[in-house]
């Protein structure tokens, strides 16, 4: 049964979404390549469950939500999407310690298709979004079988996960200290003042049009901006490193999300970090709008 949407939409979400394209296929049939090699991976994400103390749940069925602050649906994956985005889910949660997603309170996980977030200021397909409320982690798996895109869906989980962290650090909605880093007379949001409330999909590839800033995504929420932050971190340590080498605002906000995050669990320390750095990718996907 179908929930009526709400009329009355409030301003402050106690949600984080990560964006898509606006246009997508509702087509769910695999294309040849990605067809399962019989393989199963499924058995490999209950043991991932297991050992970081979270439920990941792929087959909850259609589920339409009314929410004070809006609206929010999604519906199952097929079985060869959640063979397709098993693996980058265990490869990049398995680079924490579990100490941290037990830390940052994380419960739930939902891997599914077809995300709709609508409320005042959004209404689309999402990648990715968290609900503080239900410390639930939903991540749409669509379009895992293109190549391209994989690299993304790595950076939407580091992203939507670091909204979490955020809030169980009480950071996630006013951060002075964060502001105080930003390029002076900065304002996030503002075009006027460098700052544009973008949430096209492209808005978060890399570029280095905005000092300070990772991306044009980055400059539309503070929130946002310390979330790619850390995805990069996770996804891209070389190119940050690099990065933060050339501007000294980013270097800056890389050295304060690693300090607040071992505040946060010890263990999440210097050689995780080195960990992390030795693992070599390649940018090109970061930089390249999809086809």
């Amino acid at each position: 049964m179908k929930i009526a949407k709400p009329s009355l939409l409030l301003a402050a979400l106690p949600f984080a979404v990560l964006p898509v394209a606006t246009t997508l296929s509702l087509q769910n049939t695999p294309p040849q390549h990605a067809k399962s090699g019989g393989v199963d991976a499924t058995e490999d994400l209950r043991k991932l469950a297991e050992t970081y103390g979270v439920q990941i749940i792929w087959d909850g069925g259609t589920q339409e939500e009314e929410h004070d602050w809006g609206w929010r649906s999604w519906r199952d994956a097929a079985a060869w999407e959640i063979q397709a985005y098993a693996p980058i889910l265990i490869e990049e949660l398995s680079l924490y310690p579990v100490s941290l997603i037990r830390a940052g309170q994380v419960d739930r996980i939902i891997l599914c298709r077809d995300l709709w977030v609508e409320a005042e200021d959004v209404a689309q397909h999402v990648s990715g979004t968290l609900d503080f409320g239900t410390r639930t982690l939903f991540l749409s798996v669509a379009y895992t079988y293109k190549v391209n895109n994989r690299p993304k869906q790595r950076r939407v989980i580091h992203h939507a996960l670091f909204h979490q962290l955020d809030y169980v650090m009480g950071t996630s909605s006013e951060d002075p200290a964060w502001e105080g880093l930003n390029p002076g007379g900065f304002q996030y949001g503002d075009y006027g003042l460098g700052g544009q409330h973008d949430r096209t999909s492209e808005s978060g590839l890399l570029s280095e049009e905005f000092p300070g800033f990772l991306n044009r995504y980055s400059t539309g929420t503070m929130a946002d901006d310390k979330a790619d932050i850390f995805a990069y971190l996770m996804v891209l340590h070389h190119y940050m490193e690099a990065r933060g080498r050339e501007d000294p605002v980013i270097r800056a906000k890389m050295e304060e999300m690693k300090r607040r995050l071992e505040d946060l669990d010890a263990g999440m320390d210097a050689g995780v970090w080195a960990r992390i750095g030795n693992i070599r990718r390649d940018v090109t996907p970061y930089i390249t709008p999809s086809p």
